[in-house]
């Protein structure tokens, strides 16, 4: 994914306004204001935009347009993950100590960010208030929905996906061969952390690997398509295949 469509772009903006409108704390402040004259809605808390899914898939792309449509600050998971050996599941624990549980809350946020060559955590960063707060990358989701959090926020959980062989060359192109094999170990990692906290299955919106909506908001699966099973319970490969086999995935679009 070099470019994102337009359409998704304000079909993923249109969706986060209007969670955003129908906040409740959004709806105690304008009670609030007019009977009031005062907030009574409680610390501030951000609507959420959690796009998760495997290496490779398109996630940061994404995020680029979304964050600045919606002047969202950008936490990239990548920053969170304690080196190649610790996995997706060390990023989404930072994750949920450093910054969702503060945001719940109404507390400042912040984070180390992780020097991949030096091995370390270093320089810190605040997420200054925001409306709305992006988060990217594998695992961006999955603890949320583990503890039922992602209600806190009122957030969108975005599902980007590729098939395998097109995830590795881009990975490949961006980090470089001589990272093979610890992208191959990666993506062996993502594929048991996706099967332990089913993330797919608490999808709002789906994203195949050209960018365009494959399943949007208030649509289940079965009824988008009948009889295929989600990703979540397939190789993606396998997936894209039956999908193509009902009709409703043209060539083009893989």
């Amino acid at each position: 994914m070099t470019q994102v469509p337009q359409a998704t772009v304000d079909a993923l903006v249109a969706a986060a306004r209007t969670l955003r409108r129908g906040t409740w704390a959004d709806s105690l402040r304008e009670l609030g204001a007019s009977w009031l004259g005062k907030d009574i809605s409680g610390p501030p808390r951000p609507t959420l935009l959690a796009i998760d899914g495997p290496s490779g898939a398109g996630k940061s792309t994404l995020a680029q347009p979304l964050a600045a449509a919606l002047q969202a600050p950008v936490v990239h998971m990548d920053d969170l993950y304690d080196g190649w050996e610790a996995g997706p599941a060390s990023g989404a624990g930072y994750l949920d100590r450093a910054i969702y549980q503060p945001l719940r809350t109404g507390r400042q946020a912040s984070y180390r960010i992780y020097n991949w060559e030096e091995e370390s955590f270093g320089d810190s960063v605040d997420i200054p208030p925001a409306d709305f707060v992006l988060v990217e990358g594998c695992g961006s989701a999955g603890l949320l929905w583990d503890k039922g959090l992602m209600h806190s926020f009122e957030g969108l959980l975005v599902w980007v996906q590729a098939p395998d062989a097109l995830r590795l060359s881009r990975a490949l192109a961006r980090d470089g061969d001589h990272h093979r094999q610890h992208l191959q170990e990666w993506m062996r990692q993502e594929q048991r952390y996706f099967a332990q906290e089913c993330t797919f299955a608490a999808a709002d919106i789906v994203v195949d690997a050209l960018g365009h909506i494959v399943q949007p908001l208030g649509r289940s699966h079965q009824q988008r398509w009948p009889g295929v099973e989600p990703p979540g319970r397939l190789p993606i490969d396998q997936w894209y295949a039956r999908r193509r086999g009902t009709g409703l995935l043209s060539s083009e679009n893989t």
